[in-house]
């Protein structure tokens, strides 16, 4: 501090106006012109004047509160400036004049030098600008006399604040480059700081801290360059600024830079700072970043200091939590506390106003440079530890690799493509039959290790993932394959391949990697399981098959019973009491019919494909049904069957009524088996949710049997027994989502079945309950002569149908089966056939094809052909229709059906192309319930799942094309479209879509727009949702 000391109390002083530089050698070396200037406010002095100026102001000083030649107080106003520089006549100086606030012309013996925008007499004409750092002059020959024009309208502080400096003009330009250099290489080692980390944050936007440094070290790269050359702003502006510009582009990189800081800290050392400390310093910071942006220069300049005060927080809060943060070990704290130790050093050097301006300036540039590196040191050190930590990682996780694939016997083959070599494990040698140690460097392509008859697969398939270059600079998982390597004796072993290659960043294959398993065992077992499979899938269908024709063969000599029965009950010649034993022998038969019905059904539920079609099933009605069958019974073993009163309202479940009544009658008879004579079985119906019906009888379960009442096979008790009866009623609640209970005791045992509640209104009601509204009855004198061929296999059968038909006005023929048709239709041209289905030597859809074929052929009258069958699913009536069907009965049906029917192909021109099913019930109302809810799943039988799809998506086409039509207005190809979507809905088992689709036909004609719109709306948005099971 000594030479500093010595050399400030040396420097020339001005007096008056005046400073000496008559010593010997003072010229040869530079000097700040400080001291007293003479000072004329209010004034522009002429510059080539050389009278003398009243007053006297310091330099460098701020004038606001300078009390000399009249001026008042404040940093507005206008003066002149003047120094006389007494220096050796002969000799030259220069100047290095620095910029003054707020504009400026300096002048040299009259002459102008260096101009700082342009000074005003008032605030309209002043124009405040900024240009570099200082302007050196030409010399000029000595004595100088120095004129500052000085105004000042826009900052907190007027005057001249940085004195001109004198001296030779060789030393004032090599200074003058040494402090361009060391702003350009500050300014440029501070956009390399800001720039990198952002790269960084790019690649991994996670990590915010990078983002934040280089945010940080670009306002500390706008804030330097503010305060040195202005490099960046002389390219962005120009020469010259103007002054708010400059001043607010200085302050507001200022604000930023603490900010950020503060936000840099708070994210490298988390749970550091106190948050709600932080919030409080950020809130003071944004009021400052918005007095800068939205008030003029003049305004918020008067607050730098409270800015100052905030930094001095915002520092020392900082400084106190990092020292805290040390002494507990927290690692890099050190790191941000020596940069701070940096900034407080270029504090200190400042206030101590160092004599040399380049070395305060190069002492600053460097302290602060260090303080910003500071926070980018610590990334630095936390980046190095985590390569580290992950080359560690990536050490341990080869090393747990290789005993993974040691573990899973698993053998490797390694290409290298850029050297050409192909390396074997040891592994994959001892699969392929040959010594670990064995030496394959001679070997041939490993292509040629492949079986013959898998080789140009393998190969193709190799040269294929070659070829493949969507993957640059990475790496690219191959599909795995089966194929068969030869071993060394000549066998084959099975191998599962799965390879990764490694891609350059042309695309191109570097390495290649490829494992290897045996599966030579796992194929022999699952070529085992796949015989075994297609034995049981054989088995399966042909039980499948059994089980149609039992049902078949069954239904088929039972709709003769029931038809005979119906036909001699009708007889007027029949006595009344012979009419009602032929009643209960129809409702018998027609009893029988839906027990082989449910017989296929209970296979269905064992396998969990049985579509469970709810309705509303009045229960008590169910419960007087079953009681009344097993009457008799009851009878015969002289036990009273007591039903308690139901509640007054009725009682409807969520169910299918044909399984509540096999349930409850399998229930009630066991109860009655099971009751000694003079016992009582009581029956009670409970509502609520769920309903319940209990059935009691005296008597206990034997012990024995207790935990497996409801399993498979088990009985106890009676003779003959199957054991079937509980476990299938079990299984038709559990379908109909409800359980059947048993509790027993010294009171006797109740078997208790709860099913869901619903009410009456909810669902459609059972067809045994739904009322069908009446229809016109249809006589033979309803109809013209017509010619009708029956076909049928079953000779009750053709005589019941026989007997359906009157003649006249039919004429009818008959034939057993489809090649009996072929020749009757040969023969003589029918208007109506009525065909089986399922018949020997040629079926009925074969038959109806070979007819529909002829037809067109030859261009005869279309007949009207129905198609009849015991199978009434879904699949069997698209069988029927497709082979060119006009309609589809499903036996059993009534006289009054068939007749209906055929009056109705009478009358109506239906083509072919369209065919639909007979809806023997009456019309739905428009405004009816759905007949089941709109989120229920649809259960669709297999052989129509794989067509859903595409199903749905032409039923939504056509939905497409309903609102197309409401929106052109046509209602006629509305209703049409309707109608043909809701045919197909209901035959694929879409009730709730048919039933919507069969409203907007009906309300087509006179519906309102809005209404129609919604109905649209709301089946297309069923169509999205529903579940298909």
């Amino acid at each position: 501090m000594l030479p500093s000391a010595w050399a400030a109390a040396a420097a020339p002083v001005a007096r008056d106006g005046v400073i000496d530089l008559m010593a010997p050698g003072a010229t040869e070396r530079s000097h700040a012109l400080r001291g007293d200037w003479a000072f004329d406010w209010g004034h522009f002095v002429d510059p080539a004047d050389d009278a003398s100026l009243p007053g006297i102001a310091p330099v460098p000083g701020i004038w606001n509160e300078l009390r000399v030649d009249g001026k008042p107080p404040g940093p507005d106003g206008f003066a002149s400036y003047s120094l006389v520089v007494r220096c050796p006549e002969g000799q030259q100086l220069a100047l290095s004049v620095p910029p003054q606030r707020t504009a400026m012309r300096t002048y040299i013996n009259g002459r102008l030098v260096a101009a700082q925008g342009m000074p005003g007499t008032s605030e309209d004409e002043a124009q405040p600008a900024i240009g570099r750092r200082a302007q050196l002059t030409d010399s000029y020959p000595c004595p100088l006399r120095v004129t500052m024009h000085l105004s000042n309208w826009s900052h907190r502080a007027g005057g001249v604040i940085r004195a001109p400096v004198a001296g030779p003009i060789e030393q004032l330009a090599v200074e003058s480059q040494q402090r361009f250099a060391l702003d350009t290489l500050l300014v440029g080692a501070y956009l390399v700081l800001s720039i990198s980390p952002l790269f960084f944050f790019l690649v991994r936007p996670k990590e915010k801290a990078p983002l934040l440094f280089g945010l940080f070290a670009l306002a500390q790269t706008v804030y330097a360059d503010m305060t040195g050359e202005r490099l960046l702003l002389q390219l962005w502006k120009g020469a010259e600024t103007p002054w708010e510009v400059f001043l607010r582009t200085e302050y507001t990189s200022w604000f930023l830079a603490m900010g950020l800081f503060l936000l840099l800290v708070d994210r490298l050392f988390p749970r550091t700072l106190r948050p709600l400390a932080v919030r409080v310093l950020l809130v003071a910071w944004a009021v400052g970043i918005l007095v800068i942006d939205f008030t003029p220069a003049r305004v918020y300049s008067r607050y730098v200091l409270y800015g100052q005060v905030l930094g001095f927080a915002i520092g020392l809060y900082v400084l106190w939590q990092l020292a805290r943060a040390a002494r507990q070990g927290r690692p890099d704290a050190g790191v941000i506390l020596t940069g701070m130790g940096c900034l407080a050093a270029v504090l200190a050097v400042n206030l101590s106003q160092v004599p040399s301006d380049l070395a305060q300036r190069g002492i600053t540039a460097f302290g602060l440079l260090a303080f910003v590196l500071s926070p980018g040191v610590v990334l630095l050190r936390r980046l190095g530890r985590a390569l580290n930590v992950e080359e560690l990682r990536s050490a341990e996780e080869r090393e747990k690799v290789d005993l993974l694939v040691r573990a899973t016997h698993a053998g490797i083959l390694d290409w290298d493509y850029t050297r050409n070599l192909t390396r074997y494990s040891a592994r994959l040698l001892e699969i392929m039959g040959y010594p670990p140690d064995t030496d394959t460097r001679e070997w041939p392509l490993f292509f040629e290790r492949v079986h013959p008859d898998d080789r140009s697969l393998v190969q193709d398939v190799f040269m294929n993932q070659l070829r493949d270059r969507s993957v640059r600079g990475g790496e690219m998982k191959h599909e795995p394959h089966e194929y068969r390597l030869l071993r060394a004796d000549g066998g084959a072993v099975w191998v599962h391949a799965e390879a990764i290659s490694l891609r350059g960043a042309d695309g191109r294959t570097l390495r290649y990697i490829c494992s290897f398993h045996d599966i030579t065992d796992q194929r022999a077992v699952a070529e085992g399981l796949k015989r075994q499979n297609a034995a049981l899938a054989e088995n399966a269908r042909l039980r499948e098959d059994v089980e149609r024709m039992s049902r078949h063969d069954l239904k088929t000599p039972l709709n003769s019973i029931i038809g005979v029965a119906r036909l001699l009950r009708e007889d007027a010649n029949v006595p009344e009491d012979q009419r009602e034993l032929l009643a209960i022998a129809e409702r018998a038969g027609f009893r029988m019919l839906e027990m082989v019905n449910l017989s296929l059904d209970l296979s269905r539920m064992e396998l969990g494909t049985y579509p469970f079609r709810p309705q509303a099933v009045n229960v008590a009605d169910v419960i007087a049904r079953v009681k009344l069958d097993l009457l008799p019974l009851a009878q015969a073993a002289q036990v009273q069957v007591r039903v308690e009163e139901a509640p007054p309202q009725p009682v409807y479940a969520r169910a299918e009524e044909l399984l509540c009544y096999s349930i409850l009658a399998n229930v009630l008879k066991n109860a009655i088996e099971a009751t000694p004579r003079g016992g009582t079985v009581t029956v009670r119906l409970e509502a609520g949710d769920p309903l319940r019906v209990r059935v009691h009888n005296p008597s206990r379960v034997p012990e024995a049997i207790v935990s497996r009442f409801f399993d498979k096979y088990v009985t106890a008790g009676k003779s003959g027994g199957t054991g079937l009866g509980t476990y299938s009623a079990r299984l038709m609640a559990r379908v109909q989502n409800g359980e059947l209970e048993m509790q027993t005791g010294y009171s006797g045992t109740v078997l208790t079945l709860c099913l869901q509640a619903l009410e009456a209104e909810a669902l459609a009601a059972a067809p045994s309950a739904q009322p069908v509204a009446a229809a016109p009855q249809v006589t033979a004198a309803d109809f013209p002569p017509r010619r009708v061929l029956v076909v049928d296999d079953d000779e009750y059968n053709r005589l019941l149908l026989l007997r359906y038909l009157p003649s006249p006005p039919f004429t009818v023929e008959t034939a057993a089966n489809g090649v009996g048709a072929i020749d009757a239709v040969a023969r003589q041209w029918p208007d109506i056939v009525l065909i089986d289905m399922e018949m020997p030597v040629m079926d009925g859809l074969e038959a109806v094809a070979w007819i529909r074929r002829l037809e067109h052929g030859e261009a005869r009258r279309p007949t009207a052909i129905v198609m009849m069958s015991s199978n009434d699913d879904a699949a069997s009536i698209r069988r029927g229709l497709e082979a060119g069907s006009n309609r589809y009965l499903a036996k059993p049906f009534t006289r009054e059906a068939l007749l209906t029917l055929l009056h109705e192909l009478g009358r109506t021109d239906v083509p072919v192309s369209e065919p639909a099913p007979l809806e023997t019930a009456a019309p739905r109302a428009s405004n009816a319930e759905a007949p089941v809810l709109p989120d229920a799943a649809v259960h669709v039988d297999r052989e129509l799942l794989g067509e859903v799809g595409a199903f749905l998506d032409s039923r939504r086409r056509l939905v497409d094309h309903m609102a197309d039509a409401l929106a052109a207005g046509d209602r006629t190809q509305l209703r049409t479209v309707a109608h043909r979507a809701a045919g197909g809905l209901a035959l694929f088992g879409f009730q709730w879509a048919a039933w919507q689709s069969r409203a907007i036909s009906a309300h087509a004609a006179d519906g309102s727009e809005d209404a129609l719109r919604g109905d649209i709306e709301r089946l297309r948005r069923h169509l999205d949702e529903v579940e298909v099971q």
